[in-house]
Formats: C-alpha cells, sequence, structure tokens
C-alpha cells in the first residue's frame, strides 16, 4: 500500500521517486540492467528490448530482412502495454504496415535482436550505430498550446529554470528548494533524454550532497503547485521561473554596470535599434554588416531560459531571412563584441542599446484598447484610492490586489510604447512597489491568464492602466 492513498481507487504512490507503480496485471515491460548499460527496457522474460534511430515517431522504418533480424515487440489488437515499477514514460502502440501492432516507448517502436539468444543479452547494442537499448528516460519533451514544447520528468511532470542560478550551480535552497524541488538522481546515475531533446543533460552536487540534474548546465526543478502532469503553473513565477525549453535561445546576462540584459546562448550581447518600429527592421546593408541579425531557420519558434520574460517572435528581413524580435523589436548583435558579456555596442549612435527584459509593457484588447501588462502579460491595475507615489492597498487588500514588487536596487523597465515614468516606493512592509506616473501597479488575483481584465470596474475603485 501507499501511505498518502486516503481512499479507494487513489493512485497517488504511481511513480513515486520513478521507482513505485500501480500494480499491473500482465505487465508487458520491465526494467532490466547491465553494469555496463545501467537501466534498460526487458519484455516479461527479461529479453532486451532495442530501438532503431532511424525510425521516427510511432512510425517504424523496419520491415522486410530489418524485421527478420529486429523483430517487432508486438501486442494483440486492442491491448494497452503497461510497465512494471520503474518504467516510467508513455508505452503505447502503432499499427505496422502489415496490420500487426507493436508496441512504442515515447513514441519509439520497440524490437528484439535476432541473435539474443537469453535474458540479459545485449548483443544488439551499437548494431551499425543505429541500434541501441532503451534507458528509461530521465527528461522527456512535453508541451501544451500556450507554451510549445519544454522539457517534463519521465512521468510528465514539467521542469523548470531558475534565472538566478548559473550554468552548473544552483542557487535556490531552504525555502526556495522547498516551494521548487530539484530534479534528483542518485549517485553515479547519467540522466537519460528522450527522443527529440538536442542539448545534454549532466548533473550538478548540491550543498546538501544531493546530486541535480541539468540541462546545458541549467539545474532543472518542480514547482511544488502544480498538481498534476503537463501543469505549467510556474512559468514567470516572479519574472524568474521558466519552463525548461528545449535548445533556448535567448538568455539573461548582466554586468553591474548595465544590469540584466538579453544575450544569446553562447553569451553574446543582444542590441536593439531604436530607430526601428515593432515589427520591421530598418538596419540593412552596411548597417546589417556591423550590426548582424539575431536570424533562425524558418518555422523556429524561439525561446528564452528563465527571466526572459515577455514574447520573443519573428519577423521577416527583406532578403527573406528570419529575423528574431523581443516585444515586436529586432535583435542584433554588434561587430565589435568579441566575447561574451561584451557591451561595446551600447549606446552607438544613441540608438543602439542593450534589451533589458521589461518590467512593464502594452497589451490590449478591443474593448479596453492598450493598458500597461508586466512582462508576462498579466494586465496590472491603479487603484483610486492610492495618493501619488503612495498605496492604501494593504493587509486583505494586498491579498486580492498583489503589488508589482521589484528586488532592492533593481530599476523597472519599460517596454517599447510605454511612455509615462516607471518608479518605485517602499511599502509599509518594506518590499518594493513599481508605480506608473506616481501611481502604485498592481496585479488582480483572479486574472488567470495573460490578457485577462477581470479586474477592470472592480467597485468603481480598480481599473486598468492606461499609457
Amino acid at each position: 500500500y501507499w501511505v498518502n492513498d486516503a481512499a479507494p481507487g487513489d493512485t497517488t504512490g504511481h511513480n513515486v521517486g520513478n521507482v513505485w507503480a500501480v500494480a499491473y496485471p500482465e505487465t508487458l515491460v520491465f526494467l532490466g540492467s547491465s553494469e555496463e548499460l545501467g537501466s534498460f527496457l526487458v519484455d516479461k522474460e527479461g529479453m532486451t528490448l532495442y530501438r532503431f534511430n532511424s525510425d521516427e515517431p510511432d512510425k517504424s522504418n523496419c520491415y522486410d530482412q530489418c524485421a527478420t533480424n529486429w523483430p517487432p515487440l508486438l501486442v494483440e489488437d486492442g491491448q494497452m502495454p503497461t510497465g512494471n515499477a520503474g518504467v516510467v514514460g508513455q508505452l503505447g502502440t502503432i499499427a505496422r504496415d502489415d496490420g500487426a501492432v507493436q508496441v512504442t516507448y515515447e513514441g519509439m517502436p520497440l524490437y528484439y535482436w535476432v541473435d539474443d539468444e537469453g535474458p540479459g543479452d545485449t548483443n544488439g547494442q551499437g548494431v551499425n550505430d543505429v541500434w541501441f537499448v532503451v534507458p528509461p528516460y530521465t527528461v522527456r519533451l512535453g508541451g501544451s498550446d500556450a507554451l510549445g514544447n519544454f522539457l517534463v520528468d519521465a512521468a510528465g511532470w514539467t521542469l523548470y529554470t531558475f534565472s538566478r542560478d548559473v550554468p552548473g550551480t544552483s542557487n535556490c535552497y531552504d525555502q526556495c528548494a522547498l516551494a521548487w524541488p530539484p530534479l534528483l538522481a542518485q549517485a553515479g546515475e547519467i540522466p537519460v533524454t528522450g527522443f527529440g531533446i538536442p542539448g545534454d543533460l549532466g548533473t550538478t552536487e548540491r550543498e546538501d550532497g544531493t546530486i541535480q540534474v541539468t540541462y546545458n548546465g541549467w539545474p532543472l526543478y518542480y514547482w511544488v503547485n502544480d498538481e498534476a502532469p503537463g501543469d505549467t503553473t510556474g512559468h514567470n513565477v516572479g519574472n524568474v521561473w521558466a519552463v525548461a525549453y528545449p535548445d533556448p535561445l535567448v538568455f539573461l546576462g548582466g554586468s553591474e554596470e548595465l544590469g540584466n540584459f538579453l544575450v544569446d546562448s553562447a553569451g553574446m550581447t543582444l542590441y536593439r535599434f531604436n530607430l526601428d518600429e515593432a515589427g520591421a527592421s530598418s538596419c540593412v546593408d552596411q548597417c546589417a554588416v556591423n550590426w548582424p541579425p539575431l536570424l533562425v531557420e524558418e518555422g523556429r519558434v524561439p525561446t528564452g531560459n528563465a527571466g526572459v520574460v515577455g514574447p520573443l517572435g519573428t519577423i521577416e528581413r527583406d532578403d527573406g531571412t528570419i529575423q528574431v524580435t523581443y516585444q515586436g523589436m529586432p535583435l542584433y548583435y554588434w561587430v565589435d563584441d568579441a566575447a561574451p558579456g561584451d557591451t561595446d555596442g551600447q549606446g552607438v549612435n544613441d540608438v543602439w542599446f542593450v534589451v533589458p527584459p521589461y518590467t512593464v509593457r502594452l497589451g490590449s484588447s478591443e474593448e479596453l484598447g492598450d493598458f500597461l501588462v508586466d512582462g508576462s502579460g498579466m494586465t496590472l491595475y491603479m487603484f483610486t484610492n492610492d495618493e501619488a507615489n503612495v498605496s492604501n492597498c494593504t493587509d486583505q487588500c494586498a491579498v486580492n490586489w498583489p503589488p508589482l514588487l521589484v528586488q532592492a536596487g533593481e530599476a523597472p523597465v519599460p517596454g517599447f510604447g510605454v511612455t509615462g515614468e516607471l518608479g518605485v516606493i517602499s511599502r509599509d512592509d518594506e518590499t518594493l512597489q513599481v508605480t506608473y506616473n506616481g501611481l502604485p501597479l498592481y496585479h488582480w488575483v483572479n486574472d488567470a491568464a495573460p490578457g485577462d481584465t477581470t479586474g477592470q470596474g472592480v467597485n468603481d475603485v480598480w481599473f486598468v492602466v492606461s499609457p
């Protein structure tokens, strides 16, 4: 039994620690292992299962003589394959060209090797550099319509990165680590990526001696308020947490002089051109030689690491290349920046500047027109009972209308089109609240998603903030 199951039918112990599972009748796939290869999938007789790197998700490319040498793992039509404890991730089925039903793991078809004679044999490992045993994945691809593809653990729980970490080092401890539990591995365990994830998984040792999994050096975490696989309620919390994107394009860099600003995956500084307009680049010919645009392949959706709040997008340039934008403004390099962290382009001709993550930017709706939102798109409100640079919303009011806060010493940054002045006031509890033209700014607890404006007109004293 599992002590936390409270009623008949509860299954809260399934996949706990990736080693416990509900007991299925007639389990099809189990976990085997060897000293050389670690853990991998086997059938109920202990025969090793393989994947074919020339397959595609949910499609087998192994037929005829190939299927004679590599017999597929088959089930009866309508049978749902299940895995024993430790087989985390998704088992499924596909129909083969001959009508047989083949078992898949995370979408990849499973096979035997004809020259394996007994349980534990792994003679098919590495054949032609395309056949391999199938380890249980530590991290795989998940996704949502709103956020696109992002990393999840083997059981489908969303993974996050923290902008205040540095590659190879976690800065989330104590109360932070209770709210954001690290994704851990056992000592000596090599984390395994699922199909379709570029980049590298690794590990870092935490201060308490536990081993945390990293992606391209960035420590990975859960969020305590996610209630089910696929939940992403931790995205953009505090503007420093984000879902862990595969191969993110834009990161948060910084310097003591300039504060935080956008950089590429190699740490090279990105710039904006004040003569551009939102959605259009005015830098071509010799200008684009000196200020090369940040480009992506057509069809790629650019994503940002933790701390890069606000929308990344793309525009098509006059030459047909695809340039990345932040809040609609095209992003560029400076030809004289020689190394990561260089900011030699800052202030050139008084029109080129590094790009800080915006604290406040413009949102809009058909009903209300333009209004202020935070960096992640959540609507901001003003309280008519406030006074200039004084908040009169405290106690339960501040629970319902959380103030927009910044850290000590942080200067709030307006996005493109925000024409008034952002400032900071100290609240009664000594937290620092952002103001716009002296008006304290707030969120509304009942707004559930970016663009919601359910706080508009509440009690005839709360209103969106026009720029």
